[in-house]
């Protein structure tokens, strides 16, 4: 994901094979299915502070569980 000036721009990537905004769209499904949307917001917001530890220190944090 990229903010630019005309608005936010989503890339995908193949690792193995998988699209990862496949992936992301699966899961992000099956939470939405399990627990609303207010669960998949709640559990975007739950790893954000990890993600901006992780970008902050150099390193990378999945937002999504096995990703």
């Amino acid at each position: 994901m990229e903010k630019s000036a005309q608005g936010w721009k989503a890339y995908d990537m193949m690792v193995g094979g998988v699209s990862l905004v496949a992936n992301y769209r699966t899961e992000f499904s099956n939470r939405v299915r399990d627990g609303g949307i207010d669960g998949l917001i709640h559990g975007l917001q739950a790893k954000e502070p990890r993600a901006r530890r992780a970008a902050r220190d150099g390193g990378q944090a999945p937002l999504v569980p096995g990703v």
